[in-house]
């Protein structure tokens, strides 16, 4: 009884110790390449708002590596970005800051609004892994 109970000690603790600890951060999470899904661009003037959607197609991407460095390919155009985490709710791309309205594994959500109360730009990016 005693080498049963040994034995399955043994392999509780050899499970657990050997579980990889699955709670990545934001920035964590940001690393990978992500499928472009759309851009939804909204350019609010003359109390109108003008919205533009880009739905994304299967070449278009975003790619954000270790290091800070990234490339954004849309359209064809693959061009080199700089980016950074900020805490948990914030990245900036080459300058302009979006606020991560949610990020999991596979889905990635990232908003930003410039202007004034009555005048502005705002674009909301999906994208997925």
């Amino acid at each position: 009884m005693k080498k049963v109970l040994f034995v399955l000690l043994a392999c509780t603790t050899l499970l657990t110790a050997c579980k990889k600890n699955k709670n990545k951060n934001t920035a964590e999470k940001v690393v990978g390449k992500w499928s472009l899904v759309s851009i939804r661009d909204n350019s609010f003037y003359s109390n109108t708002p003008h919205v533009t959607t880009l739905t994304g197609t299967a070449f278009d991407y975003i790619e954000f590596l270790d290091g800070g460095i990234g490339t954004v390919n849309i359209g064809g155009s693959a061009d080199l970005v700089t980016y950074s985490v900020v805490g948990d709710t914030k990245l900036v791309l080459d300058g302009e800051t979006f606020d991560i309205l949610g990020i999991s594994d596979n889905v990635l959500l990232l908003y930003s609004k410039t202007g004034s109360a009555t005048v502005y730009d705002e674009s909301t990016i999906s994208l997925k892994k």
